[in-house]
């Protein structure tokens, strides 16, 4: 969470629990893969709180502050980009659609490579900016502009994209929130953007129990009308 180090544990441990009851909600190998996404956040939500406890106490300058920043930023510029496409494609049952999530999953390697140049060419720092933590390259430069404007298109195609593009039940509804809370984040909070967008996505990932929950529904009303 982008507001604290307590809010940032509190939101921890609450998708913690959420995600623990989301994945015993799920029944297969595929919808565990989907169902898994809160407790990522949750991780990811523990290292922001670690980065803003290091920052509090002035000890940015060590192995602890620099490993919890680039933890946080593996989840939100490394993981999220791959794992969401992915993770839909793999539960997705109809055929077009799973070649449209493989545009997306390409989509979001081509964005992950971009925030690598990123990384290389110019390293990230952390810093508390109006009450939200911006993570912001160290020596920034035109490559990195160009970089993170391309990346950005990609990325948001491959997470909000790829939640429209799934016909499981009701993920379009993340993928509207994804939207949202992407231009919000954008507009409102352009130098904590990560932080803030990372923030209402895990807030939105509480969805995916309604959503497991849904398909198991439908898996069974299917599985009672063949037989």
């Amino acid at each position: 969470m982008c507001f604290s180090l307590q809010a940032s544990m509190a939101a921890s441990v609450l998708l913690t629990v959420c995600g623990i009851i989301t994945l015993k909600k799920a029944q297969t190998t595929a919808t565990r893969l989907l169902a898994i996404a809160p407790l990522f956040f949750a991780v990811q939500q523990a290292l922001e709180g670690i980065v803003w406890m290091t920052i509090n106490k002035g000890t940015t300058d060590t192995l602890l502050h620099h490993l919890a920043v680039y933890g946080f930023l593996s989840f939100a510029l490394l993981f999220w980009p791959v794992y969401i496409p992915f993770s839909l494609y793999i539960i997705e049952p109809q055929v077009i659609r799973k070649k449209f999530l493989l545009i997306a999953l390409v989509s979001g390697l081509l964005a992950v490579s971009g925030n690598l140049a990123t990384w290389i060419t110019s390293g990230m720092s952390a810093t508390v900016v109006g009450h939200h933590i911006a993570y912001l390259p160290i020596a920034p430069n035109s490559y990195v502009d160009m970089f993170y404007n391309i990346g950005l298109c990609l990325y948001v195609f491959a997470i909000a994209g790829s939640m429209f593009i799934s016909s499981i039940p009701y993920m379009w509804m993340c993928g509207l929130l994804a939207l949202i809370s992407f231009f919000v984040a954008h507009l409102l909070y352009i130098y904590a953007f990560g932080s803030v967008w990372c923030f209402f996505a895990a807030i939105g990932s509480v969805m995916i129990y309604y959503i497991i929950d849904q398909y198991n529904k439908n898996i069974c009303l299917h599985s009672t009308l063949n037989s």
